[in-house]
């Protein structure tokens, strides 16, 4: 949702935007700033409870506006195509036009302390007594078989070995934000590991947030993450967004629960790709690890799972990484050392059908590469 706006020009009736070019992969346009004070003139009274509109070459856009620090608002809608984009407002609380396929409808729902995930693309679940409430399945649309997989984030010493977020037995899963155009669940907790039957953390007491954001008819997930601890301790690995397909796993009566797709039996990773320098081959236990400054991606029978554009301080916090071994597949985000006490990650994961071409991958990594947000002041 970074989508970089050509021009914006304001004055008390409304904000004006020229859009270059349509966002990939279905996002929406995104605009960040004091949107309320700019179109009520600064005054702080009009300025509140109020509903935002956007029209675009096409008529009226599905819009959904999100309070942030202060005065801010970050509005976003979709752009169906490049043009003049005109934003107003008027009192909250007046009907808005719907349209009767039900476009209005939020994207997530929760149900039982779960928080759970249908936006047109892709369906999935954040179930906390499931992989420490981050995901571990996805519905791609219209393939019957899900993709499965676990997240192996971690952190790593030799001396006190590994600690991971998937094992907190308790996490903290919350809806952030929730409407027709996108949906944040936020999920934290502490890392932790199984000892003599319980679940132990180290004592610097380390957490991870992840903030999760599925945008409507998009294949795309961005993922936010900030890593702190509370005391001092200097970790060789730190691993973010290590994702381990399960293939050939069976079923397990906790994954029955995440969606409602019928359980077949899983498909077996086929082949990997990946983008800047271009690379791709088949999945052989023996291609050892790969590292792309822009995407990897693992193929399978049933869909495409991939990770884009991974950004951090350092170099290595800004690259993809693949690894086909024995017995051992998965992509990685960033991998660095970490002494704290925070460090803030972000990446796009990706689930499409199989027949995502690899171009269609290099194209959307390099068009969310060049953009950044804009913002009216």
């Amino acid at each position: 949702m970074l989508i970089a706006l050509a021009a914006v020009s304001a004055d008390a009736a409304s904000v004006r935007v020229q859009v270059a070019a349509r966002p990939p992969a279905n996002l929406p346009m995104e605009l960040t700033g004091e949107l309320a004070a700019a179109l009520t003139a600064g005054d702080g009274a009009a300025a509140s409870n109020l509903s935002f509109h956007v029209r675009g070459p096409r008529g009226r856009c599905l819009s959904q506006s999100l309070p942030g620090a202060g005065a801010a608002t970050t509005l976003a809608w979709q752009a169906p195509a490049a043009g003049k984009y005109e934003i107003t407002v008027e009192k909250a609380g007046l009907p808005r036009a719907m349209d009767a396929s039900g476009e209005g409808e939020p994207i997530a729902k929760e149900t039982d302390g779960a928080v759970r995930i249908k936006n047109g693309a892709l369906s999935t679940a954040h179930i906390p007594a499931v992989g420490g409430g981050l995901p571990v399945e996805v519905a791609v649309a219209g393939v019957k078989t899900p993709l499965k997989f676990e997240f192996a984030d971690r952190l790593y010493h030799p001396d006190v070995g590994q600690f991971f977020p998937a094992s907190n037995p308790k996490p903290a899963v919350r809806l952030v934000a929730n409407g027709p155009l996108f949906a944040t669940v936020e999920v934290s907790g502490g890392y932790y590991r199984l000892e003599a039957g319980q679940w132990v953390q180290h004592i610097a007491k380390p957490l991870a947030r992840y903030r999760f954001t599925y945008y409507r008819d998009s294949p795309l997930v961005r993922v936010d993450t900030t890593v702190t601890q509370e005391g001092a301790f200097a970790w060789k690995e730190l691993h973010v967004l290590e994702l381990r397909p399960a293939a050939g796993l069976a079923p397990s009566r906790a994954d029955a629960d995440l969606t409602s797709v019928e359980q077949t039996p899983l498909l077996a990773p086929k082949s990997w790709a990946g983008g800047k320098p271009t690379d791709e081959g088949m999945v052989t236990g023996a291609t050892g690890s790969k590292t792309f400054d822009r995407w990897a991606a693992i193929y399978f029978d049933n869909g495409v799972m991939a990770l884009l554009n991974p950004r951090g301080a350092g170099p290595q916090a800004r690259r993809a990484r693949l690894y086909d071994g024995k017995d051992l597949l998965y992509l990685c985000g960033p991998w660095v050392e970490f002494a704290g006490p925070a460090a803030e990650f972000g990446a796009w994961l990706y689930f499409g059908p199989r027949n995502t071409p690899r171009q269609s991958l290099d194209e959307i990594a390099g068009q969310m590469d060049q953009r950044a947000p804009s913002r009216v002041e």
